[in-house]
């Protein structure tokens, strides 16, 4: 058998010459019902045949070469005639979008407005409904039959209204491509929306508050200590004492407290951290106060008791004075709640250097009282002078309110937060009010922090502690200012 192109000997079940590539045209034996021919070798000619070729297009092209068998190239594809029931042929590039549905209204010039007008960026299409759609023209639309309906429209955003007529383009188009201009208030027309503060919520410091402030108030209007001698001539002092025959700054003092106590769990239901701390710092000076107190409560007492030998005598301890003792230990309490709140406000925090000169003058507050005066020996703040008896708890409220002072200052400075601001405040109230009194003397017979220093004659604070002090409220001053200025 050979190739018919170029006489190359080829097999029957070849398709295709090995030699030139022509495709080999066989013929089946059963197209005839004679015997197949024999070739040259006496092999058949003809055993069977091929599939035929694939139809040639309406063209008239063929994509092998009849008589090669080379790949031919392909004319471009004739475009489809158009569909009127296709719903998924996109338009041609620049031809205009119809998004208003099946009608036959149509739509004003895309690119009048700047390309890809009728798109919107999330791949959807849309268009304000303009207001004389709303209110059709009593005369109609100018002889069209097919005007536009409201159900022609796909998308419509229902934030559009007629009070932004004015920012819309003939035929009710926005001018940037589908999206609401920057003058769009949602609002317009309306009261603008309020940014409403922190909401107020009772906290369980408030009512914690208000225990010992009552228990306060009680003690410093009532009597503290009665002691009756036995006989008229008693080498002690006999009577009744009252708050503010121990200190005649004591009981503003302690208002001054307890408000500040209040005011402080307020403003912390209010949602402001720096009340929590506040209201801490206040508890703790109150607990200082107390126990200061009530030491002062012991000096008649232990006089008594000291000469129950020679003349006898009735002490009482009154209600004033337990009122008082409440108010140091639920001020305590408050201050350990208080400190549970001690956290982050979401706000920077306040100036290192600020808190730092805080703390210093924190401790020149709480170590003024104790420098000794006039060849006083140190150890008087724990130990009585020659020739007296001090009770033992008055040596013990000097320490515990100096101490609460210290633990207010120094932690609430350094920690650099608006809680720690307001624990230094709260702390600093009832001392400041002392020393301010007691250096100026405006009342009868006040007392300073810690009662007086060893040695005093005068019983006015050491200039050390008025530094000190004064250094504190002025630190404190300039950290919330700086605290209200970075409020934003």
């Amino acid at each position: 058998m050979q190739c018919h192109v170029c006489g190359t000997g080829v097999r029957p079940e070849q398709k295709f010459c090995m030699e030139c590539g022509a495709r080999l045209h066989h013929q089946r034996s059963s197209d005839t019902l004679a015997p197949p021919a024999l070739g040259p070798g006496g092999e058949h000619e003809v055993t069977r045949r091929t599939p035929a070729l694939p139809p040639a297009s309406s063209a008239g092209h063929h994509m092998f070469d009849p008589v090669t068998g080379q790949l031919l190239a392909q004319p471009p594809p004739r475009p489809l005639a158009p569909d009127e029931d296709a719903t998924n042929v996109l338009p041609a590039l620049g031809e205009p979008v119809n998004t208003f549905g099946g009608g036959t209204f149509a739509p004003p010039d895309p690119h009048s407005q700047g390309p890809g007008h009728w798109e919107r960026d999330s791949g959807e299409h849309y268009e304000v409904w303009p207001s004389e759609q709303r209110n059709p023209p009593a005369g109609g639309y100018d002889g069209q039959a097919n005007a536009p309906t409201r159900q022609q429209y796909v998308n419509q955003p229902p934030y559009v209204s007629e009070q932004y007529a004015a920012d819309q383009h003939d035929g009710g188009h926005y001018g940037a491509p589908g999206q609401i201009p920057q003058t769009y208030a949602p609002w317009e027309g309306d009261e603008e929306p309020v940014a409403y503060g922190p909401a107020f919520r009772v906290r369980p410091l408030l009512l914690l508050t208000i225990i010992p402030a009552v228990a306060a108030v009680v003690g410093m209007f009532t009597r503290v200590v009665d002691i009756k001698p036995d006989q008229a001539a008693a080498p002690f002092a006999s009577g009744s004492w009252k708050l503010n025959d121990f200190g005649t700054n004591l009981t503003v003092s302690g208002i001054l407290l307890a408000v500040t106590m209040v005011l402080g769990a307020l403003a912390w239901c209010g949602g402001f951290r720096w009340g929590a701390g506040m209201a801490g710092g206040a508890g703790a000076g109150l607990a200082g106060w107390a126990i200061l107190v009530l030491g002062l409560a012991e000096s008649p007492i232990n006089a008594a008791s000291g000469a129950s030998g020679i003349v006898g005598s009735t002490v009482t301890r009154d209600i004033g004075y337990w009122c008082i003792a409440a108010a140091g230990v639920l001020g305590l309490v408050v201050l350990m709640t208080s400190l549970l709140r001690a956290g982050n406000d979401g706000r920077a925090g306040l100036d290192p250097w600020v808190a730092a000169l805080g703390a210093i003058a924190t401790i020149a507050a709480v170590l003024g009282p104790l420098i000794p005066l006039n060849d006083a020996n140190l150890d008087q703040n724990w130990s009585s002078p020659p020739g007296a008896d001090v009770p033992t708890l008055l040596f013990v409220g000097r320490f515990v309110q100096l101490g609460l002072l210290l633990l207010c200052g120094v932690f609430g400075f350094l920690l650099v937060r608006r809680y720690g601001l307001g624990l230094a405040i709260g702390g600093t109230i009832g001392v400041g009010w002392m020393v301010l009194t007691t250096a100026t003397e405006q009342t009868d017979s006040p007392i300073g922090p810690a009662f007086a220093n060893p040695g005093t004659e005068d019983g006015k604070p050491y200039i050390v502690t008025i530094v000190g002090i004064g250094l504190m409220i002025f630190f404190a001053l300039v950290a919330t200012a700086m605290a209200l200025i970075d409020a934003d």
